[in-house]
């Protein structure tokens, strides 16, 4: 029996990096049709990593989400900080922000990470377990920042925090850390990247709360239906 054949790209190269276009695993550049396939899915982004060539990893954000960006002038800052994901913007598609970033090992995992990097992990966490969850995400993220200080983890990671920590409360207050095994990673090397930790609380409370609302909406309608017969 004759193997299929790998499938074609059949779109055309858009004008620029703000015309891209996502289409039967083809992402069409300007500089040509990358087959990439998807790898994860977010409340707000979806994750497709590039089956050939540099094998990077892009990711397709929610317009009005901006925890990619925050990594992108994170990244800007502290440019060969390894905690950090080297995350840079990549262009949009036309109702999405896209960011590309080199592949990491993911989620977090003991084997692959460096046994320093596992216990300031284990610091880190401990420091994020014991933060007062009431607060905003500002308020506990420096409170969790102060505490990684008082742990003597080593200075590139209290940076990269500090770091994700300003950026973050210069795009809103709103966003908090999530430090699990999930929103982390370790790279070819085994060091700690905090691939995924921040999250905007009020827009996952309006996310969360729209299938409710959908669901009211179509008790009305059912009601008023039926009274109508």
């Amino acid at each position: 029996m004759q193997a299929p054949r790998p499938a074609k790209a059949r779109g055309h190269a858009p004008p620029d990096f703000d015309s891209l276009v996502l289409d039967r695993g083809f992402l069409y550049t300007p500089d040509g049709a990358l087959p990439v396939k998807k790898i994860g899915k977010g409340m707000f982004a979806d994750v497709y990593r590039e089956e050939t060539g540099r094998r990077r990893v892009f990711v397709f954000a929610d317009d009005d989400v901006y925890d990619k960006e925050i990594l992108c002038m994170a990244h800007n800052d502290l440019p060969h900080n390894p905690h950090i994901p080297a995350t840079e913007k990549f262009g949009s598609t036309r109702d999405k922000q896209v960011y590309v970033m080199q592949f990491y090992n993911a989620p977090l995992r003991k084997g692959n990470t460096k046994p320093a990097d596992w216990g300031a992990y284990l610091d880190v966490k401990g420091c994020v377990d014991r933060s007062s969850r009431g607060h905003p995400g500002y308020t506990r993220n420096q409170e969790i920042s102060e505490c990684i200080k008082g742990q003597f983890v080593r200075e590139s990671l209290v940076e990269a925090f500090e770091s994700l920590v300003y950026w973050a409360a210069n795009y809103d207050e709103s966003y908090a850390i999530e430090f699990s095994p999930r929103n982390l990673a370790s790279d070819s090397a085994g060091n700690l990247v905090l691939l995924d930790i921040l999250y905007n609380q009020e827009a996952v409370h309006r996310k969360r709360a729209q299938p409710r609302r959908a669901t009211r909406a179509l008790s009305r309608t059912e009601r008023a239906r039926m009274a109508g017969r």
